[in-house]
């Protein structure tokens, strides 16, 4: 397959994957811009039809963030903006799939050479990797790092699939790597889905059976040994092991939950008022969901009613669509990792969009 690449796809795409190391506003200023001049070059719609979207989106975004003070009201404007611009740029991509190659090699080879940076200097400097991991990314911990593998396996996964190219199992397979160097259990768990899935789906069954019997068992031990204190705590005093650290997500979760009502469902509710996101969290609650809704308020249903046709059309017409899709929404609900604006969320709204608008134009999936 050719691709054609001119200068202005080239600084777009350098552009904007340095919002992956930049933790600021800054960041989504800077995907605004990128992808409005972006989709104007190649878009070539009427510029009305930007000033739609985009006046229409902001319509609903903006009441529940307008009382939601835990930021700034400019860092607002540009979460909203950026998140806007996510949907158009994300529309833009699904018209030039050849260009969704693309992005998703640029992307995967981006964050596994900063993956193989990290692993040389902490060679170097004798430290162990995910220590050093840590401090890659601004203001950014290694589990965001160990996201980043994901989503780009992911990203890579879904645009070869859509092509009907058959997905490297050895980039995959170098995925799974990093992420158990990166050391976090979240990461390693969905990474090694992805290559369960991918293994399934593209292999032999007795080559999926060895490949099987190796991995599974890894994983079983590997968890079994990260959690069984917790899981005698749990066995012996529930009420103990709601409060330990490995279940720091749940206790904010059930938190939050405990004081949602009705009003702060609809308008969004500042996490100032949650007492364990702020002690345990540090002010995030660590789930995109709870970001989003306590953020956007009422316009997280429209996305869970979306989201859950969106899946349904790929249980329907593609199930190993359906696969990568429901394992990026699960693993956001461990980070705040889409919502804010950005390359997540392009990702995001091409799952989103793709069933939709292929269900309008074609009557099967490829």
């Amino acid at each position: 397959m050719n691709f054609k690449i001119n200068f202005n796809t080239i600084v777009w795409l350098v552009m904007i994957l340095l919002t992956t190391v930049i933790n600021s506003n800054a960041a989504y200023f800077l995907f605004i811009c990128c992808s409005l001049l972006y989709m104007v070059a190649k878009l070539r719609l009427p510029l009305t039809n930007y000033c739609v979207v985009t006046v229409v989106s902001v319509f609903l975004l903006i009441p529940p963030t307008l009382g939601y003070t835990d930021n700034n009201s400019l860092g607002s404007m540009f979460t909203v903006l950026s998140f806007v611009f996510s949907f158009l740029f994300a529309f833009r991509v699904l018209t030039s799939r050849t260009e969704l190659i693309l992005l998703s090699k640029v992307l995967i080879y981006y964050i596994f050479g900063l993956v193989v940076l990290g692993l040389i200097y902490s060679i170097v400097v004798g430290q162990r990797f995910y220590i050093t991991a840590d401090n890659l990314l601004p203001g950014q911990s290694r589990n965001m790092l160990s996201y980043y593998v994901f989503f780009s396996l992911s990203f890579y996964l879904f645009s070869n699939r859509i092509n009907d190219i058959k997905p490297s199992l050895v980039i995959i397979g170098v995925g799974l790597i990093f992420s158990v160097l990166l050391y976090g259990r979240s990461g390693i768990g969905f990474a090694s889905a992805l290559f369960l899935i991918s293994v399934a789906f593209y292999c032999k069954k007795r080559v999926i059976a060895v490949i099987g019997l190796i991995v599974i068992p890894i994983l079983v031990y590997y968890y079994m040994e990260q959690y069984y204190d917790v899981i005698e705590l749990y066995i012996t005093n529930y009420t103990k092991f709601g409060r330990t650290t490995e279940n720091v997500r749940l206790v904010m979760l059930v938190d939050y939950l405990d004081q949602l009502t009705f009003s702060k469902f609809f308008l969004g509710q500042q996490f100032t008022r949650v007492p364990s996101i702020m002690s345990l969290g540090s002010g995030s609650p660590h789930n995109s969901y709870i970001w989003f809704l306590a953020n956007f308020g009422f316009n997280f249903l429209l996305f869970l009613l979306v989201a859950i046709f969106s899946l349904v059309l790929f249980l329907i017409h593609d199930r190993f669509l359906f696969s990568i899709f429901l394992l990026f929404l699960m693993r956001s609900f461990f980070e705040v990792i889409i919502f804010p604006g950005s390359i997540s969320d392009v990702f995001l709204f091409i799952m989103l969009l793709y069933p939709i608008k292929y269900l309008q134009f074609n009557k099967e999936l490829a």
